[in-house]
């Protein structure tokens, strides 16, 4: 099942690069995380230090 694009802003394009990388980061680190739930597949996310694995059925939607 494909991955939806979400509607692009035209404001976008008015953006600093900066700010559009960090759209684009935090919009693929997304659709990451909503892959693995989708499959089943724990992901890994440092908290206070350490590394903490998470359950696909722990992941928040």
């Amino acid at each position: 099942m494909p991955i939806r694009k979400k509607k692009i802003d035209k404001n976008i394009k008015k953006l600093p690069l900066e700010q559009k990388a960090q759209i684009a980061l935090q919009e693929a680190v997304a659709r990451a995380i909503a892959e693995h739930k989708r499959q089943g597949r724990s992901i890994a996310v440092w908290e206070k230090g350490r590394v903490k694995i998470i359950p696909p059925e722990k992941i928040p939607s």
